[in-house]
């Protein structure tokens, strides 16, 4: 498989476009650039991962967790997930349309109230299995907005990187399972207060 350019770019991973449209690819980045005051420091990735988040390959790490969720979060994530060698190869996400579907960040698609179902069925599933993933819904790009012939919009995961305490590894207070739902909980607020909303409203 041939890789083309980079779709998507992360502090640790970048996500390439491939010879195969509807396949993309995560890639783990050579060096890693940290910033102290003016000076930068280029760590070699997989050490930097290492120590910091006691994990060499965020893509492995990453196939093993959608590897193992429950049943009901299989609609909300890639119909193909797959290691090759230390790349993570995922079905690339189409709407109904043939477009590929965006993110959250970039298309704004909130006022649909079936997407916010699903939104909310995910955060149940969540926290009755009390899978805290911290990075679901912190960062605006971890959701894929995928729309189907009717109009309506379901959400597709595509980042699951960090689950309950384990990416988290100083932050001593998330040790306490009650810590953690709390973060869980605020990231979750915050995620609906900022995109729960038509973009006209917020002009």
């Amino acid at each position: 498989m041939e890789l083309r350019e980079i779709i998507a770019s992360g502090r640790y991973r970048d996500c390439y476009a491939t010879d195969n449209p509807g396949v993309c690819v995560k890639r783990l980045k050579t060096t890693v650039r940290k910033k102290y005051f003016w000076i930068e420091i280029w760590y070699p990735s997989k050490w930097y991962m290492r120590r910091k988040f006691g994990i060499w390959n965020f893509n492995a790490y990453e196939h093993q967790i959608y590897s193992s969720l429950p049943e009901e979060l299989k609609p909300y994530i890639p119909s193909l997930i797959e290691i090759h060698n230390e790349d993570l190869v995922l079905e690339r996400v189409r709407n109904a349309s043939w477009l590929y579907s965006s993110t959250l960040e970039e298309s704004w698609i909130i006022v649909d109230e079936v997407f916010w179902a699903h939104i909310h069925r995910i955060r149940d599933i969540f926290v009755q299995r009390q899978l805290w993933f911290l990075d679901v819904f912190h960062k605006w790009n971890n959701i894929l907005v995928k729309q189907d012939e009717d109009g309506h919009s379901s959400p597709v995961l595509i980042d699951l990187k960090r689950l309950w305490r384990d990416t988290y590894p100083f932050q001593l207070n998330l040790l306490f399972p009650g810590q953690v739902a709390q973060k869980f909980t605020r990231r979750f607020e915050n995620f609906k207060a900022n995109f729960k909303w038509s973009k006209e409203s917020r002009t």
